[in-house]
């Protein structure tokens, strides 16, 4: 007899909605500061992209040929320490994205997460640099077969960065190693999770809909790596048990065509 973990997928997403509606201070006032800092870093990154254009200008520009034309100029202008200051900028909004990721973690463990903690993660960034060039690199090879080895190869990896936010000593390569394992058996489920958000998704368009469907979305993703790491560390009813007997035939009906390869 063995214990096995049960997956529900709504359980995880109700956890969410429930760590939202109690968490102090508010979720959402953490989440309008993380998408006000990263819209300020995406207009400072366009300003830079298209030096001498202002941003209506650029928005307006993608509608006509002549408008692409004057973009196409406009990049040609760009210098040196604008370059520069765009790949400072990208760095930037990595690591802020990255804090966000931790503050949702903590959010659905139940443990304190202020705003000012989204900001701490900035002592990991060329750890998480490094380990997002890692998983672009090995995604873009598998990318090279075909689409979805890449998909496939995108959901293997998607554990890594929680895994890093856990255990800052670990490696990239050990992040990504585990993460493997890790996700063997349940990509396929965390994909049927992320297309369960596609509503909400579309519906993040309206003004003030996204600080609802950013944080839900990510809580909910949290939530899945508790369970699938089994590292849970608060209650949260998605984690239950139930004795359940296997037979050790080496088969696996939770397969999803994640098999060895020269690749992690």
């Amino acid at each position: 007899m063995e214990m096995e973990i049960l997956y529900d997928r709504k359980q995880l997403k109700l956890d969410a909605k429930d760590a939202m509606r109690t968490h102090r201070p508010s979720v959402y006032l953490g989440t309008l500061v993380f998408v006000v800092i990263t819209y300020v870093l995406e207009l400072l990154s366009l300003k830079l992209e298209y030096p001498g254009m202002s941003l209506y200008e650029i928005a307006a520009a993608t509608y006509s040929a002549d408008g692409m034309t004057a973009l196409g100029y406009a990049m040609r202008n760009r210098t040196l320490l604008s370059n520069l200051l765009s790949i400072a900028i990208a760095f930037m909004s990595s690591v802020v994205a990255t804090g966000y990721v931790s503050y949702c973690l903590n959010i659905s463990r139940r443990l304190k997460a202020g705003i000012g903690e989204m900001f701490d993660v900035f002592g990991l960034f060329f750890k998480v640099l490094w380990l997002q060039i890692l998983i672009g690199l090995f995604t873009m090879l598998w990318s090279l077969l075909l689409i979805v080895p890449g998909i496939i190869a995108s959901y293997r990896y998607s554990m890594a960065l929680f895994i890093l936010l856990d255990d800052p000593n670990k490696s990239a390569m050990q992040c990504i190693a585990e993460s493997k394992q890790m996700m063997d058996g349940y990509k396929a489920k965390l994909f049927v999770m992320d297309l369960s958000f596609i509503g909400w998704a579309l519906l993040s368009v309206i003004p003030f809909v996204v600080l609802y469907t950013t944080p839900y979305m990510q809580i909910a993703r949290a939530n899945f790596y508790r369970f699938v790491s089994g590292n849970s560390s608060a209650p949260a009813s998605a984690f239950y048990w139930e004795n359940h007997s296997r037979e050790t035939d080496g088969t696996d009906s939770t397969d999803d065509g994640d098999h060895d390869s020269f690749l992690p």
